[in-house]
């Protein structure tokens, strides 16, 4: 019987795993969004001195693909020294960006580099997608 169940955990599993869409080299972080989607975090890179931009995967809810092809651009001042501290310093971001940004998340980008979203970390899976775009930063960076 022990046999048996651990045959089925393990096909389970497999499947699973198979299915998710990780050939591309994203990792999906712990948590839900509050609408019950995953965040796969696709790869950070410096956007410039201060403001980190970084790509990621939506996967909605009862699903195992993103929901789209590409990753969504963003880009954040919300990573200081590897944590999720606002950088004060960040100069790229207007006025209104740094207005609208006073609570920890990130902009969604525009192919021109243009802001127009606001997304606030404030589900277990956003606020872990910004500490790992935090920690990725610091392990590639000098620390500010």
């Amino acid at each position: 019987m022990l046999k048996k169940l651990f045959r089925f955990s393990l096909a389970v599993s497999v499947f699973s795993v198979a299915s998710l869409p990780l050939s591309i080299n994203a990792e999906i972080v712990p948590g839900l969004t509050n609408n019950g989607g995953r965040l796969s975090f696709y790869s950070a890179f410096l956007h410039d001195a201060y403001v980190r931009s970084f790509s990621y995967f939506y996967i909605p809810k009862n699903s195992i693909q993103p929901a789209t092809n590409y990753p969504i651009q963003a880009k954040t001042q919300w990573c200081r020294n590897g944590q999720i501290k606002k950088d004060t310093r960040a100069t790229r971001l207007t006025e209104i960006e740094k207005q609208v940004s006073s609570q920890p998340g990130w902009f969604l980008v525009n192919q021109d580099d243009s802001s127009y979203q606001y997304i606030k970390a404030d589900s277990p899976a956003s606020i872990n997608l910004l500490k790992k775009v935090c920690s990725s930063y610091a392990e590639v960076s000098s620390p500010y």
